[in-house]
């Protein structure tokens, strides 16, 4: 993971599932160290979603992860 630090309010890209091509919206609403977090967003279709305990990992064969959004 690069320097950033997950915080309350910030926006990462969240898969739900093992080969997830396409990323969700969602807020980091806990922290609970520097990879593990807890999310509420938004998937694809604008349904609300939770996850509790959301893993850093860029492997996308990991399900309920999270990653840091592209800088553009």
């Amino acid at each position: 993971m690069d320097q950033q630090k997950p915080s309350v309010g910030r926006v990462v890209h969240y898969y739900g599932h093992p080969g997830q091509k396409e990323p969700w919206a969602a807020f980091v609403t806990k922290v609970h160290g520097d990879f593990c977090i807890n999310v509420a967003g938004f998937n694809d279709g604008g349904t609300q979603f939770s996850q509790s305990s959301a893993t850093y990992s860029e492997e996308p064969s990991v399900s309920c992860r999270w990653v840091w959004p592209p800088r553009v």
